[in-house]
């Protein structure tokens, strides 16, 4: 294919242009070629890689706390500015927080070669709603995630050198490769002529896929902590576009939380979930967090065998934490307000008696 072929405006017919097209007619920037780079080569989870934004104020810590004796103004705050930490912590809020804390510090007993990125134990958070699981699940996650953004600052130069190299170079040999003026002849290469050379559009393209190879064989990648809802996990397991990656990488990540498990009895989506415990079983990857209203015994979804089976992997691999009992914390402020509402009630009708 010759240079004009590419450089013709109407080289694609009707094919869809590419990152580059878009870059050179001023429709993206060159973040956004490292970014779909980076799509590609991610299998698209790289908006799984953080912890969700309502949870970015956790924290793994605990405080204890005089409710009755809080305004009515700090019962408010407490409400629309929820604390860090956890609050009156039960005995289990303080076993997770230890658990979690252990992680953390690459403790040998949780932790493979002392690494907080490679944990040997997996956790199994159980319990009604608001009782802190994914509070305490997502401040663990926050800690490991800042380690592994250090480990990943090399893969961010990575791109940004190719970014400025290799744009850099297509845009020289753009302009060069129109060829020489008018009436003078091509000037014969050692190696080959400029004929031959690549054009710079399939060179930039060889580029791309040398990085992307760069990217695949990094020791860590964004993807080694993962972030998903069970709604998004069943829903990734239903969708074919990208579906074969996608849970390749979810079931070979280091860490990965599922927050909210309930299948409400649907087989399909449980078995979604027994599914990603087994595969993660198999392939050692015992980083696995769960928060659920589901005991581990409920997972087999009526199957004895299977539910023995998955009992027993949850057994090798999880750290059960039941927070069956603990109350809502939130639900506990709000009940504290209707309190000081209903006293301030009570004080204006006594003062006004016989109104």
């Amino acid at each position: 294919m010759s240079g004009e072929e590419h450089i013709a405006p109407d080289r694609f017919g009707s094919a869809p242009p590419t990152v580059l097209d878009r870059l050179l007619a001023g429709l993206v920037n060159e973040e956004d070629i490292a970014r779909e780079i980076a799509t590609e080569v991610y299998a698209g989870l790289e908006r799984f890689c953080s912890i969700p934004d309502g949870y970015t104020h956790c924290e793994l810590g605990h405080k204890t706390v005089d409710l009755e004796s809080f305004s009515d103004t700090a019962v408010r705050q407490l409400l629309d500015d929820p604390p860090g930490v956890i609050v009156n912590p039960a005995a289990v809020h303080l076993k997770a927080i230890a658990l979690f804390q252990m992680l953390v510090e690459g403790d040998p007993l949780v932790c493979q070669d002392g690494d907080p990125l490679l944990p040997t134990v997996g956790a199994y958070l159980y319990g009604p709603p608001g009782v802190g699981k994914t509070h305490l699940m997502a401040a663990y996650g926050l800690r490991v995630r800042t380690l592994l953004d250090q480990r990943l600052t090399r893969v961010k130069q990575l791109m940004g050198e190719f970014v400025s190299t290799s744009y850099g170079k297509f845009l020289t040999r753009q302009a060069a490769w129109s060829g020489p003026p008018e009436g003078e002849k091509l000037t014969v290469m050692a190696e080959k002529s400029f004929d031959e050379k690549l054009n710079p559009y399939d060179e930039f393209k060889v580029d791309v896929e040398s990085l992307k190879e760069k990217l695949s064989q990094f020791p860590h990648h964004p993807t080694d902590l993962l972030y998903l809802g069970f709604a998004e996990l069943y829903e990734l397991y239903r969708s074919e576009r990208r579906r074969d990656a996608a849970i390749r990488a979810i079931e070979n990540a280091r860490i990965v939380f599922i927050d909210d498990i309930h299948p409400h009895g649907e087989r399909e989506q449980l078995e979604v979930i027994q599914h990603l415990i087994e595969r993660r079983y198999e392939l050692h990857r015992p980083g696995t967090f769960i928060t659920t209203n589901l005991d581990t015994r409920d997972l087999g979804g009526g199957d004895p065998t299977l539910a023995q089976r998955i009992l027993s992997r949850c057994s090798e691999t999880f750290v059960h934490l039941s927070f069956e009992g603990c109350e809502d914390w939130r639900i506990k402020v709000k009940a504290r307000r209707i309190k000081l509402i209903e006293r301030a009630v009570e004080e204006r009708l006594a003062s006004k008696e016989g109104f």
